[in-house]
């Protein structure tokens, strides 16, 4: 079995990763253009540290996956405790302190999200 980075001990206490995303991570390796960041540990902590360096208080995003075409990563919602949290997609911004989180590129849920992903993959 691998073994994958999950920020243990880094994360809000009530977020729960997704049950689809454990069995992704596990079963799919990458996806589609996309690939999980939790087989990095390294990585995923610089993606982490930078994301949260340029948040406004109280917002919490989590990094999962890097798109190999674009520098975009994808980010749960840290904040979004319902065990399919929303999907944001980080693409660098200098700085998310004045970002309008309403209008911003997001996914309602992880599934949402991995659907997308296996049909691109499918239809590659």
């Amino acid at each position: 079995m691998n073994n994958f980075y999950l920020y243990e001990g880094l994360l809000p206490s009530a977020f729960v990763f997704p049950h689809d995303f454990l069995n992704s991570l596990r079963e799919d390796g990458d996806i589609g253009l996309w690939w999980y960041i939790a087989k990095n540990k390294d990585f995923s902590d610089l993606c982490l540290e930078t994301i949260l360096e340029k948040l406004p208080s109280g917002r919490f995003l989590i990094p999962f996956a890097k798109s190999n075409e674009a520098d975009v990563i994808a980010c749960f919602d840290g904040n979004d405790c319902t065990a399919n949290p929303r999907v944001f997609n980080y693409k660098g911004e200098a700085t998310l302190t004045d970002m309008d989180w309403d209008k911003s590129f997001k996914l309602s849920d992880f599934d949402k999200w991995v659907a997308i992903q296996r049909k691109i993959r499918d239809n590659s």
